[in-house]
């Protein structure tokens, strides 16, 4: 996660129309369809009615498109350049988890934060879709800031000296990196049995600092 560590802030604009889950998951089908391998039939009704009850938020569309079309992902397969799909009742495992631990800590303010999020740890409101397995994640923001956007995508963690927003919508982002494997900047490899995709060393893109 040492990429992580060097992310500064910045978010992806919205100048071209955004790409849904789907559309990129036929890139990645296309590209390399082992990686689809892992992936958990839809979320039903009832698991995302019990998602939203646990944090008590509807869901962004683009987060329940995610989880209608997959609820979750194996564990060893890593759908989204080393970081595997949680299901829903992971993500409201976590909100619980989070819950509890402010009941014993209560609220710590987080200095030199982005300014799109607000200032304290943990953010309940910070919500994880994937993960690495290591405590780190990447998801979405219930609560932002003022200068924030509801919805936007952020990664935090224990490897992470602070959350950081780094796309306006997981549309956004899958629109993002669609354009990356056109441009080809990827290669697969192999990691512990299991097909993952990673970025071409050298390629100059931002998102090669947030996705391993």
């Amino acid at each position: 996660m040492e990429s992580w560590r060097r992310l500064g802030p910045f978010s992806f604009g919205q100048e071209n129309a955004p790409v849904s889950w789907t559309a990129f998951l036929k890139g990645v089908s296309d590209l390399a369809p082992g990686l689809l391998d892992g992936l958990a039939p839809p979320a039903t009704a009832a698991d995302l009615q019990a998602l939203t009850a646990a944090l008590n938020s509807p869901l962004p569309e683009d987060v329940h498109q995610v989880l209608a079309t997959h609820n979750g992902q194996r564990a060893g397969h890593r759908i989204l350049f080393g970081l595997t799909l949680m299901s829903a009742q992971d993500i409201a495992r976590h909100a619980r988890s989070v819950a509890h631990a402010l009941e014993r800590e209560g609220l710590v303010p987080v200095e030199d934060l982005d300014r799109r999020t607000q200032a304290y740890e943990p953010n309940p409101h910070h919500v994880p879709l994937f993960t690495d397995n290591t405590g780190n994640f990447l998801g979405f923001d219930l609560a932002p800031s003022a200068s924030g956007v509801w919805g936007q995508v952020v990664i935090f963690g224990l490897d992470l000296p602070r959350p950081r927003v780094v796309a306006d919508s997981f549309h956004t982002l899958f629109e993002e990196l669609s354009a990356e494997l056109r441009q080809g900047n990827y290669r697969i490899k192999d990691v512990g049995g299991y097909s993952s995709m990673s970025w071409k060393p050298g390629n100059g893109s931002a998102l090669s600092e947030i996705l391993l």
